[in-house]
């Protein structure tokens, strides 16, 4: 995004946060922090916005923690403050749970497909095995 694009956002910001009260802040709260959805909405940008522009960023995490000091905000548990110190890694184990977990109707439909194919060979199998030992009989009185 271009400088131009980034400063009206941060006039953005700056206008919505302007006109924000307490009460509106407590109405957006969701898991104990505000919600970027809303935040986004309201200001009239993307959700991206909110992590990409370093200086919305800060803002939202000090308007939080200001907002937690004044009890509006819920305090961080322990875990929560583990999380905002470290960045959140996307976990490779997920991500191929999540890969082979969408595999599964299609390998389920192979396999059901290949079920009716084996039982159909095996039922010609069964047929051509008697000629075969027709065959085989036939062989020994010669």
């Amino acid at each position: 995004m271009s400088s131009v694009g980034k400063n009206q956002n941060i006039q953005k910001w700056n206008d919505w946060k302007g006109n924000m009260t307490d009460q509106q802040y407590v109405q957006m709260v969701h898991d104990n922090k505000l919600s970027r959805k809303v935040i986004a909405e309201a200001c009239g940008f993307s959700k991206s916005a909110l992590r990409q522009n370093p200086t919305i960023a800060k803002e939202l995490a000090e308007l939080e923690n200001d907002l937690r000091n004044r009890l509006i905000l819920p305090p961080l548990t322990p875990k929560g403050e583990d999380e905002s110190r470290t960045p959140k890694a996307i976990q490779k184990e997920s991500m191929k749970a999540a890969r082979e977990q969408s595999r599964v109707p299609e390998l389920e439909q192979r396999i059901l497909e290949l079920e009716a194919e084996n039982k159909a060979l095996k039922g010609k199998l069964g047929r051509f095995s008697e000629l075969s030992d027709v065959f085989m009989d036939m062989e020994e009185l010669r």
